[in-house]
């Protein structure tokens, strides 16, 4: 195996906050959203969908490490979605991400980093309403 790609302060920056976003789910954004996928259930005229919420999820911006990452190349590495409770329009929500793991292999092309962020995403009454885990392979 290779010389370790994880550094100290990346191993310090597990469990800390990435970043945060707050938005109001609104009429507009689902409609949007309903548009893309050509799925005019009108029952997404009260409820938020799974499908508008890894939608919106993905828009929590771009996580922001508190290091350089010592890879220069990304790949997608897949998420996990947990739906908690259901999101209605006007709800306000936060999403509050963090590192929750570094792993590293060997590949075909090399070292590669695993970087797993885990997002708890809440109302304004601060229920949990889903959580996200999502992974980005460095190489």
């Amino acid at each position: 195996m290779a010389e370790s790609v994880i550094t100290e302060e990346m191993r310090r920056a597990i469990d800390k906050e990435l970043n945060r976003i707050v938005f109001d789910v609104e009429k507009v954004l689902v409609r949007r959203f309903c548009e893309a996928v050509e799925d005019f259930n009108p029952r997404w005229q009260e409820f938020a969908s799974p499908g508008l919420f890894s939608a919106i999820f993905a828009e929590g911006g771009i996580a922001n490490y508190p290091f350089a990452m010592p890879l220069p190349r990304i790949l997608d590495g897949g998420g996990e979605w947990e739906f908690c409770k259901p999101v209605k329009l006007g709800d306000t929500l936060t999403g509050v991400r963090k590192l929750a793991d570094l792993q590293e292999k060997d590949g075909k092309l090399g070292r590669m980093l695993f970087v797993i962020r885990e997002t708890t995403w809440t109302n304004q009454k601060d229920e949990v309403v889903a959580k996200d885990r999502t992974t980005s392979i460095y190489y």
